[in-house]
């Protein structure tokens, strides 16, 4: 009889199965916020579903829905900002934490920028420019707002600036760049961050947390789940870095099919 699980960590695989079940709905109808903060919910017991959307709910209250009135609430009212001091901290991707603090990095700070607009009856758009996320009117391709420098509105000139400060002159820039990212599309690029961000930090518990979220959003391919499989080995747990590759095996094509359960064979070797 296998043990039972500690209601810590009951609470973390019942905040998964609501993960799971918003990311993997069609991009558009995801609760970006929500499944952000179910994301964070698999990470801390400390994070608080319903009371984050209960602030993003908050903020949006009695906000007309106009950009510089958006604008004004967050970035001037509740002095929300990019964290330059600690940019790739874990708490700049956690969005209960991002909403306590008031700082983040350019994607969750899009997210809440977005979602408060949305309440205010405004729609915008994340779009994910290569290193840098910013926010765009739904229905006007033109107007951009950079939550991360304390929502300055940019034209498309200007966030071809921001993109080449970041890059270089010499970047080559795409138009495409400036186009609407999906909510999965977002969903990935957080948990990509926050991944790389604890295990910078040698955190590789929470780590494979956030790994394995980012193999339940839809478009995350056999790469991130291939990837999961390797960090499980590497903290001794074969059977379950087997498993993870003998299930990616079954949807990808025969030649990799054939590595992936070669190597899954490899980790099944080391439990002997």
């Amino acid at each position: 009889m296998s043990e039972a699980a500690s209601p810590e960590e009951a609470a973390r695989r019942g905040a998964m199965r609501r993960f799971a079940m918003l990311a993997t709905r069609s991009a558009a109808d995801v609760p970006l916020a929500e499944a952000a903060l179910l994301a964070s919910a698999c990470l801390s017991l400390e994070a608080d579903v319903a009371a984050g959307l209960a602030e993003i709910d908050r903020l949006a209250g009695g906000v007309e829905p106009t950009l510089a009135a958006v604008r004004h609430r967050l970035f001037s009212e509740a002095g929300f900002r990019g964290d330059v001091a600690d940019y790739d901290h874990p708490d700049n991707s956690l969005l209960d934490r991002v909403l306590a603090r008031r700082r983040g990095m350019p994607i969750t700070l899009t997210i809440v920028l977005v979602e408060v607009a949305a309440r205010a009856g405004l729609p915008m758009v994340p779009v994910g420019m290569p290193g840098h996320v910013l926010a765009r009117l739904r229905d006007d391709s033109e107007r951009f707002v950079d939550a991360f420098s304390g929502g300055v509105e940019l034209d498309p000139a200007a966030c071809e600036r921001v993109y080449r400060t970041i890059h270089g002159d010499d970047a080559p820039f795409d138009t495409a760049f400036l186009r609407p990212s999906t909510h999965h599309e977002i969903l990935r690029r957080v948990l990509a961050n926050l991944t790389r961000s604890l295990q910078v930090r040698h955190r590789p518990d929470e780590a494979l947390v956030a790994m394995r979220l980012q193999t339940l959003v839809p478009g995350s391919g056999a790469a991130a789940r291939h990837a999961l499989g390797v960090a499980l080995a590497r903290r001794g747990r074969f059977d379950q870095a087997a498993d993870e590759l003998e299930a990616t095996a079954a949807g990808v094509d025969d030649d990799l099919a054939r590595r992936l359960r070669h190597e899954a064979a490899h980790y099944r070797a080391r439990l002997n």
